[in-house]
């Protein structure tokens, strides 16, 4: 027990002297000309190790660092969706080597639904650097429902009838069944299913018809011919399932593309965030092994986009939830 306190003293020791190290510098004299860092990086994701989000941003850091050959810790802080991290690192002075990684249905969606009163705006945006399996909209395989357009009409023939297992947590989770009801006049009755592997179990247990959650969460049960995709809401089919209906198809207000993103603190030098993103693109845009990782697992093709990009497209994303959020006090 006591070498168990030691090594704990030692770590949070070790974690302390980084953030000072970091801290000491400042504007653009922490990178070298030609955007090598001179001190080792700090990566805060905002979820859980684990997840999706935290797997995307330490397998970008593991190939990233032989990019700029300098270390990058990857830490994680919990909670509210995220907004626990977001607001603790807000206000923090710029040191050009902290970074936070953030997926953009949270940034939306935190801010659109009250559970923080800031943007990503109170952040620099530094690269959209990949987009998750997508959520996918699901019924049990002898379903009779073979597309979203046989769901919506037998919801309208039959109002209340067809059970939609959700979650009522949050504007990113109840999308699909915003959308349909408000705009193209959809009846199901809902569930708050909760999270994405309760979701699962309802509909594999008949509770519910219909439900939705991220392809890489329900690839098995397809596979095997258990559950059956009807349409996805990400913008395009995804790589490993091209024959997945798009909704935005059908209906074109059914579009959820949920982003990986690094953002830089509020004020960090434009040169530092400019070579970072050149540095994450060189790795999705040209590492064989780094893109072959990605698509196992997130069932996409890499890629990346650039600041300015990146910039114009949480400011969408941002737009997008503030609406959902509108439509869904209809509910």
């Amino acid at each position: 027990m006591k070498r168990i306190k030691t090594a704990a003293v030692f770590l949070m020791a070790l974690s302390m002297l980084v953030c000072a190290a970091c801290s000491k510098g400042g504007n653009a004299e922490d990178i070298n000309v030609g955007g090598n860092w001179n001190r080792p990086l700090t990566f805060v994701c905002i979820f859980a190790a684990g997840g999706d989000t935290d797997y995307n941003g330490r397998l970008l850091a593991k190939y990233l660092e032989k990019e700029i050959g300098q270390n990058i810790i990857c830490t994680n802080v919990t909670g509210g969706n995220g907004a626990v991290a977001l607001t603790q690192y807000k206000d923090m002075k710029p040191d050009n080597c902290t970074f936070l990684v953030a997926c953009s249905s949270t940034l939306g969606g935190n801010y659109a639904s009250g559970m923080m009163d800031f943007s990503y705006e109170a952040y620099d945006p530094v690269a959209i650097f990949g987009c998750s399996s997508g959520e996918t909209i699901l019924v049990a395989a002898d379903s009779p429902y073979k597309t979203l357009e046989d769901l919506v009409t037998a919801s309208q023939e039959n109002p209340g009838k067809i059970i939609f297992g959700s979650s009522t947590g949050g504007a990113s989770y109840l999308a699909s069944y915003s959308v349909l009801c408000s705009k193209y006049n959809a009846k199901f009755g809902l569930v708050d299913g909760s999270g994405g592997a309760e979701r699962l179990t309802a509909l594999l247990g008949g509770h519910v018809d219909v439900t939705n959650t991220a392809l890489m969460n329900c690839k098995d049960y397809i596979d095997t011919g258990v559950l059956r995709p009807i349409a996805t809401l990400t913008s395009n089919s995804p790589a490993a399932y091209p024959d997945i209906a798009t909704a935005c198809s059908v209906y074109p207000e059914m579009i959820q593309d949920n982003y990986y993103v690094l953002l830089a603190l509020k004020g960090t030098s434009p040169d530092t965030i400019e070579a970072m993103n050149k540095a994450i693109a060189n790795v999705v845009n040209g590492n064989e092994q780094y893109r072959e990782e990605y698509k196992k697992t997130n069932l996409q093709d890499a890629m990346v986009m650039s600041v300015a990009e990146t910039d114009e497209e949480l400011k969408k994303e941002t737009e997008h939830y503030l609406k959902l959020a509108d439509i869904m006090k209809e509910q």
